[in-house]
């Protein structure tokens, strides 16, 4: 009798920590762009949407999710934060946890240029008209952008592809399993994406 209410015990207990475990946790703030010329975001897994608007703020919302278990255990994310670090004019923004997928959903002002790292996951960004890095390891980068803003669109995967819609003096170029393609433009600003293994698709939204 001891052993069975022991063991009903140490079931429910053990229960009760994975249901923990797996809770959602979302991470919400806001932070001044007054001062700021750019801003960087750095993720390992998940995704990365962003929106450029008439705003004056950067508005940030993060789902974050473990992803890996252990004997049932899901991975310990309860100490998930976002953190901010300033460095001169730009703001870089993570959320250091480790075993751990995290979908950004970000609002920005025009005037910021963008830095992104993802490792795994998918980056989309609408009516975006500023300089822009992009780094993915493996999955999609997708973007809506004016070609006129730009004096040059470098897009390159290593292995996938790369689609172009409603853009002019554009050349693309297949290499191996790979793709490459760049943009002329009369504009002054610069996108730089590269793609280990995945997709990238770039829009012309004034074709």
């Amino acid at each position: 009798m001891k052993k069975t209410i022991l063991a009903t015990l140490a079931f429910s207990l053990f229960t009760s920590a994975s249901v923990l475990a797996s809770d959602e946790i979302s991470l919400n703030d806001n932070f001044s762009a007054g001062d700021l010329k750019s801003l960087a975001i750095k993720n390992g897994v998940g995704s990365i949407s962003i929106e450029v608007a008439d705003i004056s703020s950067i508005e940030v919302k993060v789902s974050v999710e473990p992803t890996t278990s252990y004997f049932f255990f899901e991975s310990d994310i309860s100490e998930a934060k976002l953190t901010a670090t300033t460095s001169g004019s730009e703001l870089e923004l993570e959320v250091p946890v480790d075993d751990s997928e995290q979908n950004w959903t970000v609002r920005i002002p025009r005037h910021l240029a963008l830095s992104i790292d993802l490792g795994v996951g998918d980056v989309d960004i609408a009516n975006i008209n500023q300089d822009i890095t992009a780094n993915v390891g493996v999955g999609e980068f997708s973007a809506t952008l004016d070609q006129d803003s730009y004096k040059s669109l470098d897009a390159e995967t290593g292995v996938g592809g790369v689609s172009l819609s409603g853009f002019t003096n554009s050349e693309n170029e297949s290499h191996l399993v790979g793709n490459r393609a760049e943009i002329a433009g009369e504009g002054i600003a610069t996108l730089e994406v590269d793609v280990g293994v995945g997709e990238i698709n770039l829009k012309n939204r004034n074709e």
